[in-house]
């Protein structure tokens, strides 16, 4: 399944690149409050809700590190999962690059 892996670079049509990562969040967000979480770290939804509730998501690569430290900061944010490999979801653990 192509939603399976955790960091997954994908070339759209003008050329640029995104990357994905999976994101769960927290059962009493509100719709209101994931979009505009999305909205301020440059993310967007493109396959979900998967296996454990997880979402993935695509972020351009050029922000990738500005757009993983605003979700992680993010009260709606459960999880999220970013790297090579993807660990068991609910760990919230990531293994080292």
């Amino acid at each position: 399944h192509a939603g399976d892996a955790s960091t997954t670079q994908v070339r759209s049509i003008n050329g640029a690149t995104a990357v994905s990562l999976r994101a769960r969040f927290k059962p009493e967000a509100t719709a209101r409050e994931i979009a505009a979480t999305l909205s301020n770290a440059g993310a967007r939804i493109a396959d979900g809700p998967g296996q454990g509730g997880f979402y993935t998501l695509r972020v351009p690569d050029k922000s990738r590190d500005a757009a993983i430290t605003a979700l992680r900061n993010s009260t709606v944010i459960d999880e999220l999962i970013e790297g090579p490999n993807t660990p068991t979801p609910g760990t919230g653990k990531v293994p080292d690059r």
